[in-house]
This record gives structure tokens, sequence and C-alpha cells, in this order.
């Protein structure tokens, strides 16, 4: 079997955040365009994420992460879930999808590149308070707009510390 496409997605997978960087993914692959996706119970946080639905995000990062990987192949990556829940009180491997190598199709081009995915960087750093440069703010516009999309944002200082809040009262609600 000749596995390098995969082995060369799995390079990118590598780098798919997830949450607490747990990353309880395990892959076997299975020919040349066929993958099965398994999680690792043991890799799950039952303590703070009851339901898996952190990790369920995390594992929808890592199929968007290959997708874009493979977009310079002319590939996309066709998912087959084979569970909606992740079961922490599971022993050893579990299924969780099955994948596979497709033509991405006439003019489906991805937009980002996928060195992005090398070049991303996570900050664990607290916020400082410093405002952005109104020239990035520009930028933002900018891409957002590409898109199709309309970025907002806001400098005052109680909208943004109740923003800040918001998120970490989101993270455990």
């Amino acid at each position: 079997m000749n596995d390098s496409i995969w082995l060369e997605l799995l390079r990118y997978a590598r780098w798919a955040p997830s949450p607490h960087n747990m990353q309880p993914w395990l892959f076997k692959l299975e020919s040349e365009s066929e993958c099965t996706l398994f999680y690792d119970p043991n890799r799950l946080l039952p303590g703070t994420n009851p339901t898996g639905s952190f990790m369920a995000c995390g594992f929808g990062i890592l199929l968007e992460t290959l997708d874009i990987a493979a977009a310079p192949l002319e590939l996309k990556v066709a998912v087959q879930f084979e569970t909606k829940f992740l079961d922490s009180t599971k022993h050893g491997p579990q299924r969780y999808a099955s994948l596979r190598l497709v033509p991405r199709g006439i003019g489906a081009k991805e937009p980002l590149d996928r060195q992005l995915i090398f070049d991303r960087r996570t900050s664990r750093l607290p916020y400082d308070g410093r405002k952005i440069p109104a020239h990035v703010y520009d930028e933002l516009t900018a891409v957002a707009a590409s898109y199709g999309h309309q970025f907002e944002y806001s400098t005052d200082a109680k909208e943004v510390a109740w923003v800040v809040a918001l998120n970490a009262d989101t993270m455990f609600y």
C-alpha cells in the first residue's frame, strides 16, 4: 500500500489544535484512499468536559485541517461518522469515523494556504489590556470582507472586559 498521501496529510494533522492539547485521535491507514479515525477514551476530559463537546469540536478542527492539507493535491476528505458521542468510559481505541480521499472537484479551490497550519501559534498569555493598532483593524476588516464576512470590534474597556468574561463563562456553561 502506498500511504504517502496520508502520511503527508498526517504531518499537518499533528498541528491541529485540541482542547488542552490532548489530541485524542488515532489513525489506521486502510488503503491509499481510506483511513479510520479512532479516539482514545483515556485522552478525553470527563472531569471538565463530561459531554465530550469540547473534544467533538477538536475533532471538527482536525477534519478541517486534513481537508485544507489535502487541497493542493486536488483532494478532499470525505467523512462518514461512525458514532455521535465520545465516551470516556470505554476501553481502548474507539472508532469515530471513516475517512476517504476523493477528488476535490473542478473549481472547488481552498482559499486557505495549508502552510498556515504550520505557521499558526497559540498564545496562552492572559489579555493584557493593550489596544490593537488601528491599521490592524483595517487589515482584519479587509480579510473578513474577502470571505464575505463583516469584522466588528470595540475598544471600550468595559465591553472588552465583558466579552473576555463571557468567553470564560461560556467554556464551562
